[in-house]
């Protein structure tokens, strides 16, 4: 579903940005620090949010912003139980309007970016 994932060349600094669960750049040699997202560019209006929560506690990650005229979808969120956990593409349910999304302890998840309709 998503090409981008199963290229076999390295992502270039246009097509993925790493952020620690404020936004801001991760700070890497910290051992402390136990959460980490990426937003990876498909095209225009499509990407993808990775959050991954490592940490004994939960956490609210800050979301970087949608491309133009779109809105995050929740594809995978292992916070929660099954069936509310992992969504068929197309089936994704549509994330509210908040700028952040809580994720469990020792959880991750998997946004993407659909055009509003």
């Amino acid at each position: 579903a998503h090409p981008i994932l199963s290229q076999e060349l390295f992502y270039t600094d246009a097509e993925i940005h790493w952020f620690n669960s404020y936004g801001d750049v991760p700070h890497w040699t910290d051992p402390k620090e136990k959460q980490l997202g990426c937003l990876i560019h498909e095209d225009a209006q499509h990407a993808l949010c990775l959050l991954f929560n490592a940490g004994a506690e939960a956490a609210d990650f800050r979301l970087p912003p949608m491309p133009s005229g779109t809105r995050w979808h929740c594809a995978v969120d292992t916070s929660h139980e099954a069936p509310q956990d992992l969504f068929d593409e197309g089936d994704e349910p549509p994330l509210g309007i908040s700028q952040a999304h809580h994720l469990s302890q020792r959880a991750s998840a998997i946004l993407v970016s659909r055009p509003s309709t």
